[in-house]
């Protein structure tokens, strides 16, 4: 019978050693390095080579400037008329720049407060693969640009907000002594990942 100036003992707290197990703390690293690995499409296939370059081509410049250069690149009107395409893509590019930087902060901190990274994740991740499946009926003709380049601002937006999540998640599927490794792991993943995906689309 415990004393009565003592404080009875607390009841025992379940064994975690199955969620720390290598096993489970390995897949933990595999499903984390795996969201690098899909991601990377985005960055790969839409910012940087195939989305971003179908915008600056001269599908998107009315067609009687097109016409008119008789396939010279270096004809002035073409020149510009690509360029104002250009800067309407770095307008939006630009928008999503400063909310990412206003409000990534501000999200990054209520994911944390809130513990719920995960959640979060699959959120901004649902609507970045809503605006690239979105991207499919953006034809080739003036009157789609700025539909693409809201597209491709939103996209970035919450791609970003996805990745302040994803990075956050770094802690727990990594431990100080192993962190550089599995947040290198997760790197290599995504260039993994982008390279296929356009070796694929090369095909």
């Amino acid at each position: 019978m415990p004393h009565p100036d003592r404080p009875s003992p607390e009841p025992a707290q379940p064994s975690t050693q199955a969620d720390d197990a290598p096993d489970s703390r390995r897949r933990g690293v595999l499903a984390w390095a795996l969201w690098d690995w899909g991601s990377a499409a985005f960055n790969a296939v839409v910012t940087t080579f195939v989305f971003s370059t179908y915008l600056a081509s001269s599908l998107f410049v009315d067609p009687a400037v097109v016409d008119a250069a008789g396939g010279n690149d270096d004809d002035p009107a073409l020149v510009a008329a690509l360029a104002g395409n250009a800067s309407v893509v770095g307008l939006a590019l630009m928008i999503a720049g400063i909310l990412i930087a206003v409000l990534a902060p501000v999200l990054g901190q209520r994911s944390d407060g809130s513990g719920r990274r995960k959640f979060w994740l699959g959120v901004n991740t649902f609507v970045v693969v809503g605006a690239m499946a979105a991207m499919f009926f953006v034809e080739g003709t003036p009157g789609y640009l700025i539909l693409g380049a809201t597209l491709l601002a939103v996209g970035n937006v919450f791609f970003e907000f996805a990745g302040v999540n994803y990075n956050a998640m770094l802690v727990q599927v990594s431990t100080p002594k192993n962190m550089g490794r599995v947040s290198g792991f997760g790197w290599g993943m995504g260039y993994v990942g982008g390279i296929v995906l356009l070796l694929l689309l090369l095909v």
